[in-house]
């Protein structure tokens, strides 16, 4: 299929953990050079990838360090070969989850228990 695709981890990220999401873009023309960006809506994101361009597609990854909150981020493909075109993006919900480690106490009860054999 053509176009621009995103993918994420199939779940949510832990907090304080790292992921990595996807974006691919297909359908570059032959010769054609694109360059990505990524973005959490308000800053410019480092640690991503940009790809190779192959087969006319291209993927880009960014690593996530540090996960601390629910976040969108965009990833851009620009045309570097043809200025006037238009860029294509698309969001990738990243969602971030606590875990909260929860202790099995044995229980234990006042009564004495005694082995009966059967016979």
């Amino acid at each position: 299929s053509s176009g621009i695709n995103a993918e994420w981890p199939l779940r949510p990220g832990k907090r304080g953990s790292s992921a990595t999401i996807y974006c691919t873009v297909s359908d570059i023309q032959t010769g054609s050079e694109v360059s990505v960006s990524w973005t959490d809506g308000v800053n410019q994101q480092d640690g991503f990838v940009e790809g190779s361009l192959l087969d006319g597609v291209q993927n880009s990854t960014l690593t996530v360090v540090g996960l601390e909150s629910d976040v969108v981020y965009t990833c851009v493909f620009t045309s570097t070969s043809y200025s006037d075109s238009e860029s294509f993006s698309t969001e990738v919900a990243l969602n971030v989850f606590d875990v909260e480690a929860v202790s099995k106490k044995e229980k234990s009860t006042d009564c004495d228990s005694a082995l009966i054999p059967l016979l």
